[in-house]
């Protein structure tokens, strides 16, 4: 399956604030410093990065599926719904780019878009997008619900609060995208979903 982000604007009359998120994102190429271009096979070319759309990969090798935003119209022809795309980019080096804008895009649209990762926070490359897009915009808090399965727990530490959390490993996939995209009710906020063994206090795991 390979390693993959993916995003959801599930409403067509959400704003996508592409021109907002463009700024960010070259900010995070300036920051980050790991070449990217327009796709893997036109390293000779910049990224594109407009008012209307964010596009770039990395360069030969370095290189896997090319991000786009906001999401294609034409992605319905691969069987995705409308207002959803992916990047799978197998953790080549402009994967932390790539995750780093993940939470542009959740900071900007908040609940009117679902994020998710294959990536857990507790890997190398997670905490390198995270420190990234932290030392781009200081000011900013980690916008929470990065990951949608922390919508139902209080944050503990500020990694928690960006949503990032290591997928439950018993959840089928069936179950994993009904999560994902069956309901979008905000859920109660007394409710205290029962933890994985892995989260239970006093089992010696954590972040």
């Amino acid at each position: 399956m390979g390693y993959t982000h993916t995003w959801h604007i599930a409403e067509s009359s959400t704003d996508p604030r592409t021109a907002d998120i463009g700024d960010d994102v070259r900010m995070l190429m300036m920051k980050s410093e790991i070449p990217v271009c327009l796709d893997y096979d036109q390293a000779d070319q910049p990224p594109r990065i407009d008012d209307e759309k964010i596009q770039f990969n990395g360069p030969g090798e370095d290189g896997a599926e090319t991000f786009w935003y906001p999401p294609s119209p034409d992605n319905a022809q691969w069987g995705l719904p409308e207002g959803l795309d992916q990047c799978k980019t197998y953790r080549r080096p402009y994967d932390i780019i790539v995750a780093s804008a993940l939470i542009s895009i959740k900071h900007h649209l908040g609940d009117g878009v679902i994020t998710s990762s294959d990536g857990r926070i507790d890997e190398e490359e997670w905490q390198a997008a995270i420190n990234l897009y932290r030392g781009a915009f200081p000011e900013r808090s980690l916008p929470p619900g990065v990951h949608p399965r922390l919508r139902r727990r209080q944050p503990t530490t500020a990694l928690d609060a960006c949503g990032l959390r290591p997928k439950d490993p018993t959840q089928t996939k069936k179950a994993r995208i009904a999560d994902l995209y069956g309901s979008r009710r905000r859920p109660d906020p007394g409710h205290r979903p029962e933890l994985h063994p892995a989260q239970a206090p006093g089992s010696g795991a954590g972040v």
